[in-house]
């Protein structure tokens, strides 16, 4: 918490390694920076290498798991995020959104509990709880995004709301014109792609 720049941050871990060169947590640390980097190839060697030091580490497992699910092996992600059980809401966040790649929304929902994150509000937008989306949405600390706007116009559009469609398109747009490309192929709008007002927001 000393440092905010991730390469100063990795240095330090790296220090940390060679002081302390059998602790799980200097590989594990650094390794959290190379996620930050996307660089998954050194990040997974660097949980590895911590796993090595401390087998059956919840910590550690998750980040394999987090690791797996960024380079698509999102069996092999689901088998390191159930091992981590324990610790901690971000090993049920990832688990939840591994459950909507995989299509069980439901299963999401569960998993997310009552997070406030745009993930949360998808899963239960496409569990077909609109109102629950929206909620949520509201609820997060970045609802003011524009990909928030985005979501909470989807809902709207879903729950023949066209209100509440149009008013947060136009919220979306003024946080982010570029998702006016977005919405002009968007097939959840497909049925507005004539409608005047529709295509004056998107112009």
């Amino acid at each position: 918490t000393l440092f905010t720049d991730n390469s100063k941050k990795f240095e330090i871990y790296n220090k940390f390694m060679e002081v302390y060169p059998n602790d799980w947590r200097g590989p594990n640390n650094a390794g959290a920076m190379k996620i930050l980097e996307n660089d998954v190839d050194a990040a997974k060697t660097l949980f590895e290498k911590a796993k090595q030091f401390k087998d059956n580490n919840p910590i550690v497992e998750n980040n394999l798991g987090v690791v797996c699910f960024m380079k698509g092996n999102l069996a092999e992600a689901k088998t390191h995020f159930v091992a981590a059980s324990g610790a901690g809401s971000e090993v049920n966040y990832n688990l939840g959104t591994l459950s909507i790649k995989q299509g069980d929304y439901s299963g999401a929902v569960t998993y997310f509990g009552n997070d406030c994150s745009f993930n949360a509000a998808l899963a239960k937008l496409l569990n077909q709880d609109y109102a629950g989306a929206v909620k949520t949405v509201d609820c997060a600390p970045n609802k003011d995004d524009a990909m928030m706007f985005y979501l909470k116009a989807v809902a709207g559009v879903r729950n023949s709301d066209n209100e509440a469609m149009f008013n947060n398109l136009r919220a979306a747009f003024e946080k982010d014109a570029k998702l006016k490309d977005l919405a002009k192929t968007d097939m959840e709008f497909a049925k507005f792609f004539e409608d005047t007002t529709f295509k004056s927001l998107v112009k």
